[in-house]
Formats: C-alpha cells, sequence, structure tokens
C-alpha cells in the first residue's frame, strides 16, 4: 500500500485482507501522511469477505470505503429477453 501511495493513486483498496491486516495498512498510510481521517487525501477502500458479522470489525479499521458483494450473493435471479419490433 505504501509503494502505491507513493505513485501519487487516487484510492487504494484493500481487498481480502482481515480487519486487522486492513487496519494495520490504514496505520501505516497515516504515519507516512497519505492519509487522514479528515477525509483529505488518499482514498482507502476495503473489499472482501465483509458481510453483516464482520462489517463493524471493517467499519473500525480506518478506510473511507466499504465494499460488499454480500448483499447480492443470496438474492434470486430472473431470466428475460426483449425482443425488437
Amino acid at each position: 500500500a505504501l509503494k502505491a501511495a507513493e505513485l501519487d493513486v487516487d484510492i487504494i483498496m484493500f481487498d481480502n485482507m482481515s480487519a486487522k491486516d486492513v487496519k494495520a495498512g490504514v496505520q501505516l498510510l497515516e504515519e507516512h501522511g497519505f492519509h487522514t481521517r479528515t477525509g483529505t487525501g488518499l482514498i482507502l477502500e476495503a473489499s472482501g469477505e465483509i458481510n453483516l458479522s464482520n462489517v463493524s470489525k471493517f467499519a473500525a479499521t480506518g478506510v473511507d470505503v466499504l465494499s460488499s458483494g454480500m448483499l447480492t450473493y443470496g438474492a434470486k435471479w430472473l431470466g428475460f429477453s426483449l425482443d425488437v419490433v
């Protein structure tokens, strides 16, 4: 994450990591001045295996954005087609 931040990227995604590892990454970036909790600077996102049972742990890591595909995993699908006449 530190190498990516040094390349002046806009956002870094911590993907498929534990909340503990995400928090360590956030702290490392903050120590080097790349992210502040005031909403300025680099945007940090956590994604992967985030669900209702662990979302609070990820929210407490200091990231700006949480992404979860769990909303769609249990959804039923609907097949349909469209004919243009």
